[in-house]
């Protein structure tokens, strides 16, 4: 196998990848995204960019895993909990306090199977009952966005950070995992959307993307926090991973209110 895949090579591949699955792989880091790329073609057992590219012209099946293995799909419900519960004791609150009787509409992106927006819904349901609420999510990956829709099945390891009184409550268990109880289902839609390709709506009162930015370069962090900003009402949260710092957030329009939470910034 070849280690040392020239510039031009792995232009050819990412252009035929983008082709072919609708992936845009220029837009991650290049280190990650070729050790990632050598994995894959062990387990493909092709050896170079040109019989990577040949097979996935040739076999669907393959393409499929392809575009599955790209998109990061590991997730967990309440994941980093101490921000979860950050986000219940101060920043809904704020946004509440500003808008008691509004409908809160947020924008769960790069959804994965479904974890990050339920872990939203429940935290509403059990801790502000009667609110009002309405949650898009979004991913790049239709299988996991149908993984999603469904519920379920989740695996046990899913359940670390979530407090056993909602896991009671919200989930069934079944032969082949847990799945979630219908009725939060209903406030939750889901949509396939890539956001390298800008934003997705306006006006929401909260703005989750988490763990997924790291995976960008930089050219496409400048561009994707303008455009996560511009999503946001005035008084709406950003909230982002915990290792995704956002450096000088004014440039973006943003403002920064305590870790992993973000704001616009002041005109």
């Amino acid at each position: 196998m070849n280690d040392n895949p020239t510039e031009l090579e792995y232009a050819y591949l990412t252009k035929r990848v983008l082709q072919l699955t609708g992936l845009d792989l220029s837009g991650y880091k290049q280190e990650q995204t070729q050790r990632r790329l050598r994995a894959l073609m062990l387990r493909f057992r092709v050896t170079g960019y040109a019989a990577l590219v040949h097979l996935l012209e040739h076999n669907p099946t393959r393409c499929q895993e392809f575009r599955d293995f790209f998109t990061i799909n590991v997730s967990e419900f309440f994941r980093d909990a101490e921000f979860f519960e950050d986000l219940r004791r101060v920043w809904l609150p704020l946004v509440l306090e500003k808008h008691p009787t509004r409908n809160l509409r947020i924008w769960s992106a790069a959804c994965s199977i479904g974890p990050e927006p339920y872990s939203l819904a429940m935290l509403l349901e059990y801790y502000f009952p009667g609110q009002s609420y309405n949650i898009l999510a979004t991913d790049i990956d239709r299988t996991a966005l149908a993984h999603a829709r469904q519920g379920g099945p989740y695996p046990e390891v899913a359940f670390n950070k979530l407090p056993a009184s909602l896991q009671e409550r919200y989930f069934q268990k079944r032969d082949n995992g847990y799945y979630l109880d219908n009725t939060l289902q209903s406030w939750i839609t889901f949509r396939p959307h890539d956001l390298q390709q800008g934003l997705f709506g306006q006006r929401y009162d909260l703005v989750v993307c988490r763990n997924v930015i790291i995976y960008f370069t930089a050219q496409v962090k400048r561009s994707l926090y303008p455009n996560l900003a511009l999503s946001l009402r005035p008084g709406g949260i950003l909230f982002v991973g915990g290792a995704e710092f956002i450096y000088h957030p004014e440039q973006y329009g943003l403002r920064s209110l305590s870790g992993p939470f973000y704001t616009l910034a002041d005109k």
